[in-house]
């Protein structure tokens, strides 16, 4: 029963671990030079490093767009 116990406990953290990898490496697949409006952006540093780590993405035509509003899905995204 001690060994059962300990082989699960085992196998839970093996799991565990195993599903940070996998959130981590699928979570930035675009990059900041893929935008296309990069030059009208004022933080280009802040932006460039929020979109490296998956946050934002811009929109569906490749465009940052700066000057839009941002909506409710975004915004969670950058709250959470």
């Amino acid at each position: 029963m001690r060994n059962l116990k300990r082989v699960l406990s085992l196998a839970l953290a093996s799991v565990m671990l195993l599903g940070m990898m996998v959130i981590g490496a699928g979570a930035a697949d675009k990059t900041a030079a893929d935008l296309t409006d990069m030059d009208q952006v004022t933080n280009i540093e802040a932006v460039s490093l929020m979109v490296d780590l998956g946050v934002i993405e811009g929109k569906p035509d490749g465009s940052f767009a700066p000057a839009e509003g941002v909506d409710r899905a975004t915004m969670a995204k950058l709250i959470t």
